[in-house]
């Protein structure tokens, strides 16, 4: 069959543009480009192939390798190996949310396992099957309270320190609506959070916990005078902290969203991510994504099926609650492998060690001249911002040298440390070192 189209059609079409001829098209390309030289060899047999491939990655700095402290939403926990296991099953192998209940029950159940466990870790009634990443999750809350709450207003407030990338996406994701959104730091605030001015136009308030710099707010109360004020209360958390914290629920919040990359999910050069997303009973109907539930069937047969909302209702563009008709099935597979492994003792155990690898760290530099550390008596989990005296750029050579990473630099002068439950506190005491060290060479 000729796809190519009625040559009247076509030649109109050309005419129009200024042409003669399809080529004209792309007469602006040179040919070297056009018709690149591909250079291919005469193949590899399996055994040089697999070595060609290995040499390739043998390029690139493993996670795994050397000492490093970097994080800012990608972090290295230890995983289980029954959770590579599991996911690695062909029958799981696939991050599509099945629309055909009949044939994908295993499927089904594996998503409706993941949201029963999600629930019982942060305390919110409904679950979603997940999201792509946790930005994506975060910015979709954003507008499922603007939309259900903007008789409020348009205004909303993040009272925390969030990536640069988060914002991107949040103002992507809003930048057709007359949302406003104002970022406040709680930790520059005189005011604590009881003390928060609520505006009257607020729709929503977003707290993170932590947030990008590792500081954990208290927050209680809060949400009590968000209820009064007719306000919703949406924290973004990390699932492992929240296994030693009260959790978002028991706080009172409307939505919950996080990054699940720390729940048995490698860093594997940025990706992928896993997005959870949780709401109270109230916004139920307006969750975005899907939702596996629980049934019977005309036997009374246990069964499982994709519930409260149709696959037509996602792709209603603008009127839609939210565009995303998909999930990363596959990831939320390995966060309920992870979570079922771990059990609650075992999360509890993971988060506690990086509280305690973060103050450790804490403790060590707060004692070092030409350093600062950004709020050290807050409470901490995993992360901390350390501010220098000297180039950022310059420390960050010398510990390339000593086979140290010791974090993400923020700016000129500051770094994002991170610490996760694999750190020793020999590994602890050599990064401190690393400070020690450059800083006397420096003076």
């Amino acid at each position: 069959m000729n796809f190519s189209g009625n040559e009247a059609r076509r030649d109109e079409i050309l005419s129009h543009l200024g042409h003669v001829k399809i080529s004209d098209l792309f007469a602006q390309i040179p040919n070297k480009l056009l018709y690149p030289e591909i250079p291919l060899n005469t193949g590899l047999d399996e055994h040089s192939l697999r070595r060609h491939f290995q040499d390739l990655s043998d390029a690139n700095a493993s996670a795994l390798g050397g000492i490093r402290f970097q994080g800012g939403g990608f972090y290295t926990h230890y995983i289980p190996s029954v959770v590579d296991y599991v996911s690695s099953m062909g029958s799981f192998t696939t991050a599509y949310t099945p629309y055909q209940a009949e044939v994908s029950q295993g499927t089904l159940q594996s998503l409706f396992e993941y949201q029963t466990y999600i629930s019982e870790i942060t305390g919110m009634e409904n679950v979603n099957a997940s999201h792509y990443d946790g930005a994506t999750a975060y910015a979709e809350a954003f507008r499922m309270m603007y939309e259900a709450n903007k008789r409020k207003g348009g205004r909303i407030l993040v009272y925390s320190q969030i990536s640069r990338e988060y914002r991107e996406i949040l103002d992507t994701y809003l930048q057709f609506t007359d949302a406003v959104i104002e970022y406040r730091d709680l930790f520059e605030s005189d005011a604590n959070a009881a003390e928060i001015q609520l505006p009257e136009d607020c729709a929503a308030l977003s707290v993170s916990l932590p947030d990008f710099h590792g500081r954990v707010a208290d927050i209680r109360n809060l949400a009590d005078r968000c209820k009064e004020a007719g306000i919703l209360l949406h924290i973004h958390g990390d699932p492992l902290l929240l296994s030693v914290i009260t959790p978002p629920g028991q706080l009172g919040a409307d939505v919950y969203t996080g990054e699940g990359q720390v729940l048995g999910i490698p860093v594997n050069l940025g990706g992928p991510h896993l997005g959870i997303f949780a709401v109270s009973g109230k916004l139920l109907r307006k969750i975005p994504g899907r939702i596996a539930g629980e049934t019977v069937d005309s036997n009374g047969k246990r069964g499982f099926v994709l519930a409260l909302s149709t696959r037509e209702q996602h792709i209603r563009r603008e009127r839609a609650s939210s565009n995303i008709c998909t999930n990363q099935g596959l990831m939320a597979l390995r966060a309920l492998v992870y979570m079922s492994a771990m059990g609650r003792d075992g999360l509890q155990t993971v988060a506690r060690k990086c509280i305690h690898n973060a103050h450790y760290l804490i403790s060590g530099l707060r004692k070092l001249t030409g350093i600062e550390i950004d709020q050290p008596d807050a409470l901490h989990f995993r992360e901390l911002r350390v501010t220098c005296d000297y180039s950022v750029d310059k420390l960050m050579k010398y510990a390339e040298s000593q086979g140290i990473t010791p974090g993400i630099p923020v700016d000129e002068n500051s770094i994002l440390v991170s610490t996760t439950e694999i750190h020793g506190e020999d590994e602890l005491d050599r990064l401190i070192e690393l400070f020690k060290t450059f800083d006397q060479q420096e003076v």
